[in-house]
C-alpha cells in the first residue's frame, strides 16, 4: 500500500537528478539523463539495454534490495546502515550507494523520513506513509579540457582527437569561448549558464564589494561582447583574488524576473540565491570552440569521405569569436550540404571486409583509475590555468611542458591496459589540449578569443591557424 511521493529534487555535489512522480498507476518519468523508464503493472524501473530492477514490493528488505540491484549491475553493493531513532521516525543518515554500470556513473538511494510500524528492522517493509525516493546519478569526474566549463559530460573533444590522429587538418583550435557568467556553484559539473539576458534585462556586474567596475574595460559597462566582458571578470578576479564576481538584478520586480527568467530563478533558488533579492555569484565557464576539423562548404574534411558536422567542426562560419547561436543554424545547414554531397556517391563506396578486430594482447585490467582521474583534474588544471582566458608565451611554454608529461604518462598506461571509457577520454582530452596550446603558440597577435599579453594587437595580415 506504499506509493512514491513526488521525489525532492537535491542540490548534491557533482549529480543530475532523476525525478519520478509516482501516484498509484499514475506514472511520469522526467529523466534529466534519459535511460530509462518505469513500468506502472509491475512497478519496475527499466534501464535501455539493460535489465529490469526487480519491484519494490511491500515485505523487501533492505538486504535483499541490496542483492537485486547487486545482480543487476553485476557489480559491489555497499550499504549503509547507520540508523538514528528520533521519535517515530527513522532517518538513514548517510544514504545508500551502490557501485553501477558504466565507468563514471555510480547509483545512490536516499530514502528519506518514514514513519515505520512494529518491526524495528529498517527496509521496505511495514512503511505506512508514502517514503520520499530520490535516485541520483553521480559523476565521478567532470570531462573536457577545462577545470570550469559548461560542456556536458559526454563533450570530451573525441571527433577531433580521432580525426586529428588519422591525419586530418586543424583550424583555428585557439579560439575558445568563454561564457562570462556561469553560476558559480563550487562540485557542480557542467557549470549553469546565466544567461547574458539578464545583462541584457539590466543586470550589472559587480565585485565582492558591490562596487561597479565593467566601465573601467568598455564604454558599454556590462552590455559589451561576451569576450570582453570575461577578459575584465577574469581581470578583478586576478585583483582581488576571489573565485567569482556579483551580478545584480536586484532592481527589477520580483514579477518581472519570474517571467523572464523561471528557470535560472528556480535553479538559483535550489543552492540558495534568491536573485530578487541577492546577489548571484558568477564566473567565467569554456562554453564553445570556434575552431575544430577544417571542412569545405560540404563539410568534407581533408581525409577522403570523412566529413564533420557542428562543433567538431571548422566551417569557418564563426570566425575568431562566436556570435551566439549561430551554431545552431550552422549544424542543420552543413547536415543538409553533406547529405546532399554523399548521397551522391554513396553507392560507389564499398566498405572493406578486412578491418581487423582490436588486438588486447599483452594488456591487463586495471584497477588504477586514480591515474587516469588524477591526469585528467591535471590537465584540466593547466588548460584552465595558462591557456585561458587571458595567455601569454611564458605560459603556453610552461603548459606544453606539463602536458608533455601527461601525455607520456598517458600513452605509456594506454599501451598496457585494457581499454576503457575513461582511459580513452582522457586520451582525446590530453589531445584536445595539446592542439589548442599549439594553435595558441602559433598565432603572435591578439584577436577575437584568443588574448596573449605579449602581443596585444592585431595582426595586419588576418591569416587561419591550420596544420
Amino acid at each position: 500500500n506504499h506509493a512514491f511521493k513526488t521525489c525532492k529534487t537535491l542540490a548534491q555535489k557533482d549529480s543530475s537528478l532523476i525525478i519520478a512522480n509516482i501516484k498509484g498507476s499514475q506514472v511520469s518519468i522526467k529523466t534529466l539523463l534519459g535511460n530509462g523508464t518505469f513500468d506502472a503493472k509491475t512497478r519496475r524501473y527499466k534501464f535501455n539495454g539493460g535489465s529490469p530492477i526487480p519491484p519494490f514490493t511491500p515485505g523487501t528488505s533492505i538486504d535483499d534490495l541490496a542483492n537485486a540491484f547487486n545482480e543487476t549491475f553485476n557489480s559491489d553493493a555497499h550499504w549503509s546502515k547507520d540508523w538514528q531513532e528520533n521519535q517515530q521516525y527513522k532517518y538513514l543518515s548517510d544514504g545508500v550507494t551502490l557501485g553501477g554500470e558504466g565507468p563514471n556513473i555510480s547509483y545512490r538511494f536516499h530514502l528519506e523520513k518514514f514513519t515505520v510500524d512494529g518491526s524495528p528492522t529498517p527496509g521496505f517493509a511495514n512503511v505506512s506513509n508514502n517514503p520520499d525516493f530520490v535516485y541520483t546519478h553521480d559523476f565521478n569526474d567532470g570531462y573536457g579540457v577545462y577545470s570550469n566549463t559548461t560542456y556536458p559530460v559526454i563533450a570530451t573533444g573525441d571527433g577531433i582527437a580521432m580525426a586529428y590522429r588519422a591525419k586530418a587538418k586543424v583550424r583555428n583550435m585557439e579560439f575558445i569561448q568563454f561564457h562570462p557568467t556561469a553560476l558559480y556553484n563550487p562540485g557542480e559539473y557542467p557549470s549553469f549558464l546565466i544567461s547574458e539576458a539578464v545583462r541584457g534585462f539590466g543586470g550589472v556586474l559587480k565585485t565582492r564589494n558591490e562596487q561597479e567596475f565593467m566601465h573601467l574595460y568598455d564604454e558599454r559597462g556590462s552590455l559589451a561582447p561576451r569576450d570582453i566582458v570575461a577578459r575584465a571578470i577574469d581581470a578583478e578576479m586576478k585583483k582581488s583574488g576571489d573565485d567569482f564576481v556579483y551580478l545584480d538584478i536586484r532592481h527589477r520586480s520580483k514579477a518581472d524576473i519570474l517571467s523572464h527568467f523561471p528557470n535560472i530563478y528556480a535553479k538559483c533558488l535550489s543552492i540558495g540565491i534568491d536573485m530578487t533579492h541577492d546577489l548571484i555569484p558568477v564566473t567565467p565557464a569554456a562554453h564553445y570552440m570556434c575552431g575544430g576539423i577544417m571542412v569545405d562548404k560540404d563539410g568534407k574534411s581533408s581525409i577522403h569521405r570523412l566529413y564533420a558536422c557542428g562543433e567538431c567542426a571548422s566551417t569557418g562560419l564563426h570566425g575568431a569569436n562566436r556570435l551566439a547561436s549561430n551554431s545552431l543554424l550552422e549544424a542543420p545547414v552543413f547536415a543538409h550540404r553533406i547529405f546532399e554531397d554523399a548521397i551522391k556517391v554513396f553507392n560507389n563506396y564499398i566498405i572493406p571486409e578486412n578491418i581487423p578486430e582490436w588486438d588486447e594482447t599483452d594488456t591487463k585490467l586495471s584497477n588504477e583509475d586514480i591515474l587516469v582521474t588524477h591526469n585528467l583534474r591535471e590537465t584540466q588544471k593547466v588548460m584552465s590555468d595558462y591557456v585561458g582566458i587571458v595567455r601569454s608565451d611564458f605560459r603556453l611554454d610552461r603548459a606544453m611542458r606539463r602536458l608533455g608529461l601527461l601525455y607520456e604518462e598517458t600513452e605509456s598506461f594506454y599501451k598496457k591496459t585494457t581499454l576503457s571509457v575513461k582511459l580513452c577520454e582522457l586520451r582525446n582530452v590530453i589531445q584536445n589540449a595539446y592542439i589548442v596550446i599549439k594553435s595558441a603558440k602559433l598565432r603572435k597577435e591578439s584577436r577575437g578569443l584568443h588574448f596573449n599579453t605579449d602581443y596585444k594587437s592585431h595582426a595586419q595580415v588576418p591569416h587561419d591557424t591550420v596544420f
